[in-house]
């Protein structure tokens, strides 16, 4: 097989792909990382009773246990709990991405969905969890 790489990180390096995993799983782990999550007519997502830290990071959207939806944002509160950071193509037409979250969205108006919940993963947390330093190279990098 080639090598396969992204960014700083080489995913055909054994000890950063354990390290990447045990943090991903040390995270995933704690209740406290999971919010629901509830669909708010007509456009948004809200995560009722709760703020998740305005850090930036990238969340998982999950049905019961399976994945439906993974994203990243600058702000997670504000990406996940806001009429602003929650709205998508439908409703900002100047917005080119993340059509996918409207499926999410209309699956759970209709009933197709019964339970969503976001499992966070704070960036620095992240970092500060792996002990690999592309993985931490990795995590600080800008957004482009």
């Amino acid at each position: 097989m080639g090598t396969l790489k992204t960014g700083r990180l080489d995913l055909n390096d054994h000890r950063d792909m354990e390290s990447c995993k045990e943090a991903l799983l040390k995270i995933a782990s704690r209740q406290s990382s999971y919010y629901a999550l509830r669909f708010k007519p007509e456009y948004y997502f809200e995560l009722p009773g709760a703020k998740p830290p305005r850090s930036a990071g990238w969340y998982v959207m999950l049905e019961a246990m399976t994945q439906v939806y993974v994203g990243r944002s600058d702000n997670l509160n504000s990406r996940l709990n806001s009429n602003q950071g929650s709205t998508d193509n439908f409703a900002k037409k100047l917005r080119t991405s993340n059509s996918e979250r409207n499926f999410v969205k209309k699956f759970l108006e209709i009933g197709h969905f019964k339970k969503l919940r976001e499992c966070v993963f704070i960036r620095d947390e992240f970092s500060n969890q792996s002990a690999s330093t592309p993985m931490k190279l990795l995590t600080r990098a800008k957004r482009t």
